[in-house]
């Protein structure tokens, strides 16, 4: 019964065509769409769901960037483990299948697994959760990945399972944990201008700014 009900909110919904597009510079040498895309061309709403009339975008709010690795591979496994020792684990549950765009090329989430992302909670409960994608190679030794991070609640008997509760509360836990208990390293905060607010579409409380975080062995 539960899973049933989880599962029939597990796609996600697509805005309109011809509609934010936003992309964002980092540092002059990157630029990055700075909002979760169900293709590349299309930006993923928060399946589907309506927030005071206006469909929920997820902006962009975390970059993290990796010095440290000498092959994708081994910056997925450091990233994954420093996340895991602050408490963002893999945990299954949550809809899957966005991409992230990077410089004009787009990178499947990670995690890879259908229905996982990186959470501090279960599904059925309050968690914040989010996704990366990357990793994308800035210099010869620096990887960079973006991320969105949400804080969502649930309810079993709602069309939508997963409910909006915040974009910036999440962020802000994750960067204090992972800041904490983890190799990563708060180091600037940029402003990405993905705060919108229109006749159509909302980013609800988010602020504009995205994290950025720097992995450490």
């Amino acid at each position: 019964m539960i899973v049933a009900v989880f599962l029939s909110g597990c796609s996600a919904y697509i805005a309109p065509k011809n509609t934010l597009h936003t992309t964002t510079s980092f540092y002059n040498e990157v630029s990055f769409n700075s909002f979760l895309l169900k293709n590349t061309s299309q930006v993923a709403l928060w399946l589907g769901r309506k927030v005071d009339n206006k469909y929920l975008v997820e902006p962009i709010n975390v970059i993290i960037l990796d010095e440290e690795s000498r092959s994708d591979e081994e910056s997925i496994s450091l990233v994954e483990t420093a996340l895991d020792d602050a408490g963002y684990n893999k945990r299954c549950g949550h809809s899957s299948g966005y991409i992230g765009v990077i410089n004009k090329k787009p990178f499947k989430q990670v995690p890879r697994e259908f229905s996982i992302a990186y959470s501090n909670n279960n599904f059925w409960k309050i968690n914040n959760h989010g996704r990366l994608f990357g990793p994308y190679t800035v210099k010869a030794k620096e990887r960079m990945y973006i991320g969105q991070f949400s804080r969502e609640s649930f309810s079993l008997f709602s069309l939508v399972n997963h409910g909006y509760v915040s974009f910036s509360a999440a962020r802000d836990d994750f960067i204090k944990k992972v800041t904490q208990c983890a190799s990563l390293k708060y180091i600037d905060n940029i402003d990405a201008l993905n705060k919108i607010s229109s006749n159509i579409f909302t980013s609800k409380d988010h602020d504009g700014k995205i994290k950025v975080l720097l992995l450490k062995k």
